[in-house]
């Protein structure tokens, strides 16, 4: 095979798992909310068995829940899962109207590259084209954006370090961390 090829399951496979902290302390669901987070940083994903994206759903009272997903970084980018978060909140906002929740349709990868093998081969796109080589766009090099930072002269990227002396105090206390979630000390200066 030449080429990469991508599936998409019609049925979504995840492992979903309830916790009912609700008899427990504040105190004592936070110890567990914490160890279950644990759990999932540390999980390893194994890429080739499913399901990989997990989700723990902890009850701390009837109306307050904590839930942790997570799913390996290859599978997911920042847009993927603000796009899960808004699809979540969508399905609870549903829910509470008394509606069924939107149903996504799954599209396959191969189904999207013909679909914009199309777009570039149409007419209209030919169109398109010729309309932005037209335009002269030499304006919009004089034009700012309020937020905008612009650089006199082009500098090329200089990559430099920073020397920061970090207290005594402040070591004891990122190794204490850093030992309380049981991690290397180097990963969580490195996150600091």
């Amino acid at each position: 095979m030449t080429i990469p090829v991508q599936v998409i399951s019609d049925r979504a496979d995840f492992s979903f798992d309830r916790h009912d902290a609700t008899q427990l302390s504040v105190a004592d669901q936070k110890v567990k909310i914490d160890t279950l987070f644990v759990a999932a940083a540390q999980r390893v994903a194994d890429c080739e068995r499913l399901p990989l994206l997990r989700a723990d759903l902890i009850a701390q009272s009837s109306s307050q829940h904590a839930l942790i997903i997570s799913a390996p970084a290859v599978c997911a980018d920042a847009l993927s899962l603000e796009n899960f978060i808004r699809q979540t909140v969508a399905a609870y906002d549903a829910y509470w109207r008394g509606e069924a929740p939107a149903r996504t349709e799954a599209m396959q990868y191969a189904d999207f590259a013909e679909w914009q093998n199309e777009l570039l081969q149409a007419k209209e796109a030919g169109t398109g084209k010729s309309y932005w080589k037209q335009d002269d766009l030499i304006d919009t090099e004089s034009q700012r954006l309020p937020f905008e930072k612009r650089f006199s002269s082009p500098q090329a990227f200089q990559p430099a370090s920073v020397p920061v002396e970090i207290r005594n105090e402040t070591h004891v206390r990122i190794k204490t961390v850093a030992s309380s979630y049981d991690l290397p000390f180097s990963s969580c200066l490195l996150a600091c």
